[in-house]
């Protein structure tokens, strides 16, 4: 599922409603589903692997988040783009 832009109520509504197995996502949202109330372990167990990059996902953040949800898999991705002007 793709959103059209980021709202706490309807990321969580979409987690709780197609129960996502993977997910693509920017370490800020990893962030939000480790440390936001809204979402609670129970939400995150169909979660197996996640698949970030665009920004560094430090040590202490994966941390956080694999305290909510310890049965997942982490896949950074580092993405370089090449520009010819």
């Amino acid at each position: 599922m793709v959103l059209p832009g980021f709202d706490p109520q309807v990321f969580v509504a979409a987690l709780k409603e197609h129960r996502p197995s993977f997910l693509h996502l920017v370490p800020p949202l990893i962030g939000f589903l480790a440390n936001s109330p809204l979402v609670t372990p129970e939400l995150l167990t169909p979660i197996r692997m996640i698949n970030t990059g665009a920004a560094p996902a430090g040590q202490t953040l994966l941390t956080q988040f694999h305290a909510k949800a310890p049965s997942y898999t982490i896949v950074k991705v580092t993405v370089t783009m090449n520009c010819a002007l």
